[in-house]
């Protein structure tokens, strides 16, 4: 069994007081997913929201014409499904185990309950919607002002650093999608990443081997 994932890192709980923690933690359940299988789908009920303990997590969209595009590569202690479950909708985007994983899931019902009895913790939370939506703009100005390269070393030192991890497991597909490009082009730019000894390719892992080098290439520094 893993061990529960430590809310002083997770978004949306590392804001919360003390006592909506120990909330949280008294009505979760726990539930595991084997590689490969969905979290949910998009349009399914926003009924829980999802903590990851173990494991990694890839958030996406897909086309009419089926193509693909994600949005995010989760790692342990993130949180997902909180946004349909505030506004009462249906999920936004498909969630899919990268690996096998175990979570923790507070239901609707649970999660709101501790909203209405933390006052705080509604107010913590607002604040953090509030960054996201700035965090959103960020992204606009990157497809403007930064190149193909600099996106893909930007999302690369975000992937790992919500994996604690200099190792990044993605498919090139993955990546192109999270950078709005092609395979191709992704797969040329990590090359010469690569050859300069920025990175490291084996298989499906992307290794960061010179992180300031990778900052500067993203704008970072």
């Amino acid at each position: 069994m893993s061990p529960e994932p430590n809310l002083d890192k997770t978004p949306v709980f590392a804001l919360f007081p003390e006592e909506a923690r120990l909330a949280a933690r008294a009505l979760w359940r726990q539930r595991r997913f084997r590689r490969g299988t969905p979290i949910f789908w998009a349009g399914d009920n926003g009924d829980s929201v999802v903590i990851l303990a173990a494991g990694q997590i890839r958030i996406w969209l897909e086309s009419a014409g089926g193509e693909e595009a994600v949005i995010a590569t989760l790692g342990p202690s993130s949180i997902i499904g909180e946004m349909s479950v505030l506004d009462g909708g249906t999920r936004s985007a498909n969630a899919t185990a990268v690996t096998d994983c175990e979570v923790f899931v507070i239901a609707r019902d649970d999660f709101l309950g501790i909203l209405r009895n933390h006052p705080e913790a509604s107010i913590r939370l607002s604040q953090l919607l509030a960054r996201r939506l700035r965090d959103q703009d960020k992204l606009y100005e990157d497809a403007i002002f930064l190149d193909v390269p600099g996106r893909i070393a930007k999302r690369l030192i975000e992937v790992a650093a919500s994996q604690d991890s200099p190792e990044v497991r993605i498919k090139i597909k993955d990546l192109a999608a999270m950078v709005g490009s092609s395979r191709e082009h992704v797969s040329r730019a990590l090359s010469v990443m690569e050859r300069g000894g920025v990175v490291a390719r084996e298989h499906s892992v992307i290794r960061i081997r010179d992180i300031p080098a990778l900052a500067s290439r993203a704008g970072l520094q």
